[in-house]
C-alpha cells in the first residue's frame, strides 16, 4: 500500500498547490482542468509530478497504451539492437486514468483491471456526501463493477489499485476546500476501501 499512498498525498499537494495559485479557474473548466492534470504543455502535469514522486528515476509515457499517464523502468543501459531487431527492456510500475465525465469513469477502472503492473490509478469526480466525509455512491458503484468483473482475479497481492475522487463542481461549497475532499480508496482484495 506504501506507493499508493505515496502518490495519493503528492497528488493531493499538487492540486493543493496548483489551486491555491489562483488555478481554481481551470478546476470550474473541464478542458482546462484535463489539460493540467494529466498533459500539462508547460511542464509536467500534476499526475506526473505525483508519479515520479512514487518512483523516482523513472520515466514518463503519456497515452502509452492508450492509458492517460504511465510510468516505467528501464532493465537495461541504453539503447540496444539484437542483431537486426530493436532489444526493448523496460517495466511498467503504474498506470493513471483520468476521466472528467462524473458518471463513466467506470470504464477505466475496467480498462485498468487489464493491465499489470504495480500501481494502477483512477481518477474522477463524484457527489461528496458531506454526512459520511466520502463519494459514497461512487464507491458503491465500483464495488459492483468489481464483483462483475471480478477484479480480485486480476490483482495479485504485490499491485495496488486506488481510485480517487475530487468534488463535482456542483459539490463545493467553498472553493479553499476543494483539495480536502478528494478522497483515496484502495482494492482491499475484496472491495474499494477508504484510504
Amino acid at each position: 500500500m506504501m506507493k499508493s499512498i505515496i502518490f495519493y498525498h503528492h497528488f493531493i499537494e499538487n492540486i493543493k498547490d496548483f489551486l491555491d495559485g489562483n488555478g481554481i479557474e481551470a478546476y470550474h473548466n473541464a478542458g482546462k482542468w484535463t489539460h493540467i492534470i494529466t498533459k500539462n504543455n508547460e511542464g509536467l502535469s500534476l499526475i506526473d509530478k505525483a508519479l515520479l514522486e512514487a518512483f523516482p528515476n523513472a520515466n514518463i509515457a503519456n497515452e502509452y497504451y492508450r492509458i492517460d499517464n504511465c510510468i516505467y523502468e528501464s532493465l537495461a543501459e541504453g539503447y540496444k539492437k539484437d542483431g537486426e531487431f530493436n532489444y526493448h527492456q523496460w517495466r511498467l510500475l503504474a498506470a493513471v486514468e483520468h476521466e472528467n465525465a462524473w458518471n463513466d469513469w467506470s470504464d477505466e477502472l475496467v480498462k485498468l483491471a487489464y493491465i499489470q503492473c504495480p500501481l494502477r490509478v483512477v481518477i474522477s469526480y463524484g457527489d461528496y456526501d458531506f454526512d459520511k466525509g466520502e463519494y459514497t455512491n461512487a464507491i458503491d458503484h465500483a464495488n459492483k463493477v468489481a464483483e462483475a468483473i471480478n477484479l480480485k482475479r486480476y490483482i495479485h497481492d504485490d499491485e495496488e489499485f486506488v481510485l480517487i475522487f475530487g468534488p463535482r463542481t456542483s459539490s463545493i461549497k467553498n472553493n479553499r476546500d476543494i483539495s480536502q475532499l478528494y478522497k483515496a480508496y484502495i482494492w482491499n482484495g475484496k472491495c474499494f476501501q477508504k484510504i
